[in-house]
């Protein structure tokens, strides 16, 4: 009997250098039982070479689209959605299983998979569960991209992080406000703080205060709001009530005039994101501040953003940081594939020909990321 095949194609949305799975997690799934098809080329970009596959077990061929009508399952990183015409759907065979992140283009890839034998798991809604820890792309994506949004706005700023003490004068650490602290935000907070930086944080969870202040930065909360807190039971931030939205303007035209930069990373699950830096508050900061907007593909902290590109407003410079993970596709690929690999060692485990009729439905994990099911889009999932 032959094995299953999997797929993994080159990626095709714009700028993104990474690749699904790469060279040295291979054997994994071969081990499932899989006859792993990876398209020439396709790790090139984050510096894996078409020799590595074919060393670790993998099968080299000329085009995705070679492959697409036998393959029972196909993972990109970014599943194609800019355009109906750029997604391969239609070319996929009964009982197809595909994966990869869905956002920010996740209706017009639902809309290519309404009516098709397929089934379609967006890791970006991967249960926030114990037992998830290891298949979480967001967290190992946004680790980078905190990293990433310092790193930026230190290349953009005029001026040095830390303090610098010289016969010349003293250097002050510059200031660094860090607007949501989930997974991007506290390696922001912390690379800030190890580049020498005066690092304060805002975020709507009560929950983020001990770990803000655990990574020696300081938590900021607007008045008479401590016993507010805006988390869903999954972990997420929720959107606030308009009390409370005034009550953290009313602190940001406080604390904003001080900071050098402001990094945001404040995001709903599948909502636009949270507009926080409105234009006003904006031009409150001084000349030659950093915004680095971490949003800006899901709408932006900042309306001002836009997304891939960096501009100057009134004196203020705002890197739309979008896919930042992705500057560093080597890493970002290789944290992604070992999610992907302990996925579909759960979807598959025990069912070397992975037959879909034997995928654990029940399971939490399964269950909150099946976005498509034979054809019938889960609206719970992704809205």
């Amino acid at each position: 009997m032959s094995k299953p095949v999997l797929l993994i194609p080159r990626e095709v949305v714009d700028r993104d250098q990474r690749v699904a799975v790469v060279p040295e997690h291979v054997p994994m799934l071969v081990r499932l039982g899989f006859s792993v098809h990876v398209e020439k080329g396709a790790g090139v970009a984050a510096s894996y070479e078409d020799g590595a596959y074919r060393e670790h077990g993998a099968n080299l061929v000329p085009s995705a689209e070679s492959v697409y009508g036998k393959a029972q399952v196909v993972v990109w990183v970014r599943v194609p959605g800019s355009g109906l015409d750029d997604v391969p759907f239609p070319s996929l065979g009964s009982g197809c299983c595909v994966l990869g992140l869905f956002q920010p283009s996740s209706q017009r890839v639902l809309k290519a998979c309404r009516g098709k034998p397929l089934y379609a798991f967006a890791l970006e809604r991967m249960a926030r569960i114990t037992r998830a820890q290891s298949m979480d792309v967001l967290s190992s994506q946004s680790n980078l991209a905190g990293y990433g949004a310092v790193i930026a706005a230190a290349y953009h700023s005029k001026q040095l992080m830390p303090m610098l003490m010289t016969a010349a004068g003293s250097i002050v650490p510059a200031r660094c406000l860090v607007i949501g602290a989930g997974v991007a935000g506290l390696q922001a907070i912390a690379t800030a703080r190890r580049l020498g930086g005066l690092v304060s944080a805002i975020d709507v969870r009560a929950s983020s205060k001990q770990q803000v202040e655990s990574l020696g930065a300081t938590f900021l909360e607007p008045e008479d709001s401590a016993q507010t807190d805006f988390e869903t039971a999954q972990g997420y931030a929720k959107e606030i009530g308009s009390d409370y939205q005034k009550k953290q303007t009313k602190l940001l035209e406080e604390v904003l005039p001080r900071q050098d930069i402001v990094i945001t990373s404040a995001l709903i699950p599948d909502k636009p994101a949270p507009r926080i830096l409105t234009e006003a508050l904006v031009k409150r900061m001084k000349p030659g501040a950093i915004i680095v907007d971490l949003a800006a593909e899901a709408g932006g902290n900042c309306p001002l953003s836009k997304p891939y590109q960096t501009i100057n407003h009134h004196g203020v410079t705002i890197i739309g940081a979008a896919s930042l993970a992705a500057q560093w596709p080597k890493d970002a690929s290789r944290l992604f594939s070992r999610n992907v690999c302990d996925f579909l060692s759960l979807l598959f485990a025990d069912n070397p020909q992975a037959d879909i009729s034997r995928i654990p439905w029940d399971d939490d994990i399964i269950t909150s990321t099946l976005a498509v099911k034979n054809g019938e889009p889960i609206s719970r999932t992704l809205s």
